[in-house]
């Protein structure tokens, strides 16, 4: 069962339309629809109700746009989504739900820390590796005889 129903989505849009889609007024909108706190309802427009939000899958350009970007960018502390966003939409006329540019950014870095990432230098030389199984574990007791006790 979704969070919000279609009341509160029509609540939250026709808000918007009044008072501008970039109004932040999270706190009176949270006052016509009560059960939901702001900071909910924040979250709710900025990644999924927003209608100038693309939610179709990033293309191989903002992939590696975001790649750069961030890796450029990563040693001066935290990573400001805000600001990547609003340049991946300057760059590519494309708004995209925060949500949607995180969760890339860190299944990539789950993926890298588990080895399942093919580093890009296979991509440019045209070879790809044989197999891209991890190596198997070595045995922990090489001893066996020691195990028994008798």
């Amino acid at each position: 069962m979704p969070l919000f129903d279609d009341t509160s989505k029509d609540i939250i849009l026709n808000f918007k339309q009044q008072h501008g889609y970039d109004s932040n007024d999270y706190v009176g909108i949270s006052i016509l629809i009560p059960p939901f706190t702001p900071k909910q309802i924040r979250h709710f427009w900025t990644n999924i109700l927003d209608p100038r939000l693309n939610h179709s899958c990033l293309d191989k350009e903002e992939e590696d746009y975001t790649v750069t970007w961030i890796e450029n960018r990563v040693l001066n502390g935290p990573i400001n989504w805000g600001e990547l966003i609003n340049d991946i939409q300057q760059r590519f006329g494309k708004l995209r739900p925060k949500n949607k540019i995180k969760n890339f950014w860190y299944s990539r870095l789950r993926r890298r820390r588990s080895g399942q990432l093919i580093p890009t230098t296979y991509w440019h030389n045209s070879t790809v590796p044989h197999t891209l199984q991890p190596k198997p574990d070595p045995p922990q007791f090489n001893e066996p005889h020691r195990m028994n006790p008798f």
